[in-house]
């Protein structure tokens, strides 16, 4: 891993300053130590199961957290990365930039930590799928969850359509109603999918288009680390 230059990234400059985009410069101390070991247990578990030496840029602007080649976009394989936006219920959501500057943004999850655990798990899935082609398999915990991961679904705008999550103290809709009062008229909605929480600590939750994203859950509540190993290992049996 080498830590670019700030803002360096030309493409991720050029997406940002959108009206849902929030600062996310400076990170803070534990976010920034987060992405850090993330991306070094990411690249010594590529090597180790892999064979594959790694040495990415992780590039921090005004509005993003990238990870990805050195070089010029067009001549690499594109970024993995991180924004903050002004999204219901928080905006922290994964975003990938391709070889020709175009952006995608990937479902909105609840705090850098667990997106962060996404950016790895995403760039990891790439090396997966070659082992995987043979035998038919898509996922790594094979579309399983933990026991203390519980799911709910929610409508285009939020609202509770089938579970209970309240029965575990997650209070949702108070959730939903003071990330609107906090964000102000512009902000967006989360859409319909599932919300994945941890049972005994729902703030670790993150939301997904349907009920088969299950490989995040396996994350909730861990440290990074540990996550990062656990899915190499797990891909890998």
């Amino acid at each position: 891993m080498i830590v670019m230059d700030y803002a360096s990234l030309d493409f991720a400059e050029q997406n940002s300053g959108g009206k849902y985009a929030l600062k996310i410069s400076p990170l803070s101390d534990s976010d920034w130590d987060t992405a850090i070991r993330g991306v070094e247990a990411y690249e010594k578990c590529m090597w180790r199961y892999f064979g594959k030496e790694e040495s990415k840029g992780l590039w921090l602007g005004d509005e993003y957290l990238a990870y990805g080649t050195q070089g010029l976009l067009e001549n690499g394989e594109g970024y993995s990365g991180a924004r903050h936006s002004r999204a219901i219920p928080s905006g922290w959501i994964r975003a990938s930039l391709s070889d020709r500057g175009d952006e995608t943004t990937g479902w909105q999850r609840s705090s850098f930590n667990v997106v962060w655990k996404d950016v790895m798990r995403s760039c990891a899935y790439d090396t997966f799928w070659d082992r995987w082609r043979l035998e038919s398999r898509h996922t790594v915990f094979r579309r399983r969850i933990p026991d203390y991961v519980e799911t709910f679904r929610i409508s285009k705008y939020g609202d509770i359509e089938d579970g209970d999550p309240e029965k575990d103290g997650f209070l949702w809709n108070d959730l939903l109603r003071e990330s609107r009062e906090s964000l102000g008229q512009h902000f967006l909605f989360p859409g319909p999918g599932f919300i994945f929480y941890r049972r005994d600590d729902p703030s670790e939750w993150y939301h997904a288009a349907n009920e088969l994203a299950t490989d995040l859950s396996w994350g909730l509540g861990i440290d990074i680390v540990e996550y990062i190993e656990l899915l190499f290992k797990t891909a890998t049996t």
